[in-house]
């Protein structure tokens, strides 16, 4: 049992290998004449589309956090003004008693 993990752990590793490996040959960076800085290895994965959509995405994201972060800022001041109302209203009828309930009968 413990074999058959370690055979599959080696199988699933030379597949991440030969992915990074097409992803560095796509990229360049294993040619000679071609040496690429860092920021330029940065830029080219950043111009990718995947990654591309996730920025989009994780822009996305941003944006509606933003809106929610306003959304709960605009509810917490409703909620104290009318904590404020409450605390300014007459103590006269704040403590009345409810008039008694009519059942039909």
């Amino acid at each position: 049992m413990l074999i058959r993990e370690i055979t599959e752990l080696r199988r699933e590793l030379k597949g991440i290998r030969i992915n990074a490996l097409g992803l560095e040959s796509a990229l360049g960076l294993h040619r000679k004449s071609n040496k690429l800085s860092t920021a330029e290895v940065i830029q080219k994965l950043s111009d990718s589309t995947k990654n591309a959509q996730l920025s989009r995405e994780l822009n996305e994201a941003k944006k509606v956090v933003d809106i929610q972060k306003q959304e709960i800022l605009k509810l917490r001041n409703e909620v104290c003004e009318l904590k404020k109302a409450i605390l300014n209203m007459p103590t006269g009828t704040a403590n009345s008693t409810l008039p008694p309930l009519k059942t039909n009968a």
